[in-house]
């Protein structure tokens, strides 16, 4: 089905694909100036709400048997809902990271979680967020909740990085939802366009603390057996998995999905829902070896901190009303690289040149017209659950690989940069989306291709990646190589 765009297309969109150098700022003339005419449309609102460790079957509109989600599974209905999206990584900082940044976490300079111990890795200030560009650009900041990206104290991590405005405390959705509905309602300069990030703590363990009784009890009824039967992304547990109570999980995406409701139906009555562009994603695959684990990458193969399609594709939605007015689904492959040119080219506004992106806009995506994508999809995560490190997504093509454990001898960031990749598997996603049946040997010429593509693209990453000391992570070396299919 073709969408209705109700405006005509940014001239940034005319961009896609390209590395942001000179060629971009031909395309981006029309919006190197932040001024806007006389007469013009003002400029849409942007507001993302990222949930925590929420899978790619956790919501009713993805077909969960159990939970309700009427608000979610409204705002599909009546949205863009995409079939096939990718967060930046498996775990949380690499997957933000790329989100905010347009390029694949490892050249951002995030490798893993950032920890409390972390000794150098952060977030680099060097690095162009989303929010930098639209705050640039005469649009008001605002982030609530989750932040996880730099050292340090966590209050003033996003305020380096393009949020004028942060409250962050760990809270449910509704308190977080209040916290942005104070912060609109009392800005001065209601005039200006906002840029929101809503990062919830939903479904993050302890799944408890975001689950308050009344929607606890509301699934007090329903049989654990049923909640058990669940797919779990058909990965190792450990053995404490999936030993509590599954209401509290079923509860705190219940409440999560109330306080959305809550946030639509408040731009609506401020007037700012019809201009206001929405998206609704899950910033990794869900948890899978805790008590409260019932999470469910629906019939994927993963979770959590696995490279396989259960780790790391996840439910999105996006809408805009002003601009689409007919409901569909997008079935390109998109991942969180996309979503800063994307956002900024549904917004009218140029990026920095020049600036290397690893994402492109997925506008064309939502029209019905394929990418021109230069770099494929990329992901890694050196201390995976699984054995596969690396993952490259080319076409309907994927190519998993992983590295040796690190050396005792030798510093992890050296080995990250320049270990040769080993234990290859390869899928086609489109025939094979469990990634059940490896074809390196049946496609000898495909397996050789990609895998020098891999190799190639990984070390142009890692030329641009810091040498941050990693060393407080050493015992996270190798400790998913025994999870293996």
């Amino acid at each position: 089905m073709s969408f209705q765009r109700t405006s005509p297309p940014s001239a940034i969109g005319l961009g896609r694909g390209l590395r942001l150098g000179w060629l971009w700022v031909l395309f981006a003339i029309p919006h190197l100036s932040c001024a806007r005419g006389q007469g013009e449309e003002p400029r849409p609102n942007v507001l993302i709400v990222l949930v925590d460790d929420v899978g790619y079957g956790d919501l009713g509109f993805m077909g969960h048997p159990i939970v309700r989600t009427p608000n979610l599974d409204k705002f599909a209905r009546e949205g863009i809902r995409f079939e096939q999206f990718y967060a930046g990584g498996p775990n949380c900082s690499p997957s933000r990271a790329s989100l905010l940044t347009g390029r694949a976490a490892y050249r951002a300079g995030v490798f893993s979680y950032i920890r409390n111990d972390t000794r150098e890795m952060t977030l680099p200030e060097s690095e162009t967020t989303l929010a930098e560009v639209l705050l640039a650009e005469g649009y008001d900041t605002f982030h609530a909740g989750k932040w996880h990206l730099t050292r340090g104290n966590p209050e003033h991590g996003p305020q380096q990085h393009g949020f004028a405005q942060s409250v962050h405390k760990n809270a449910t959705a509704t308190e977080l939802v209040g916290d942005f509905q104070d912060w609109l309602g009392k800005r001065e300069t209601s005039n200006k366009p906002f840029f929101g990030l809503l990062a919830l703590y939903e479904t993050h363990d302890p799944v408890g603390d975001y689950a308050p009784d009344e929607f606890v009890r509301s699934y007090q009824d329903d049989s654990r057996q049923a909640a058990l039967q669940l797919p779990t992304g058909r990965m190792p547990e450990n053995k404490r998995a999936r030993s509590g109570d599954p209401a509290l999980y079923f509860g705190a995406i219940s409440q999560m999905d109330s306080a959305f409701g809550s946030l639509l139906a408040g731009l609506e009555r401020e007037g700012l829902r019809e201009n206001t562009i929405i998206l609704f994603a899950s910033d990794n695959g869900p948890e899978h070896r805790l008590p409260e684990s019932f999470g469910s990458p629906g019939a994927l193969f993963g979770a959590k901190g696995h490279l396989y399609e259960g780790g790391i594709r996840i439910p999105a939605v996006l809408q805009w009303p002003k601009t689409w007015k007919v409901p569909s689904t997008v079935p390109e492959p998109l991942h969180f690289a996309d979503v800063m040119p994307s956002l900024c080219d549904l917004a009218g506004v140029a990026l920095p040149s020049p600036l290397t992106l690893d994402g492109v806009s997925f506008v064309p995506a939502l029209d019905g017209m394929p990418l021109e994508r230069i770099s494929p999809l990329y992901w890694a995560l050196w201390s995976s659950r699984s054995l596969p490190q690396f993952a490259m997504r080319a076409g309907d093509w994927k190519l998993l690989a992983a590295i040796d454990p690190v050396p005792a001898n030798r510093k992890i960031i050296a080995h990250i940069k320049s270990a040769p990749f080993r234990h290859y598997e390869l899928y086609n996603l489109a025939d094979d989306p469990l990634e059940t049946v490896d074809l390196k040997q049946s496609k000898p010429q495909v397996f050789q291709d990609l895998r020098k593509q891999m190799r190639a693209y990984h070390e142009e990453i890692m030329a641009d990646a810091p040498s941050f000391d990693l060393e407080e992570q050493r015992a996270a070396s190798g400790a998913g190589h025994a999870l293996t299919k």
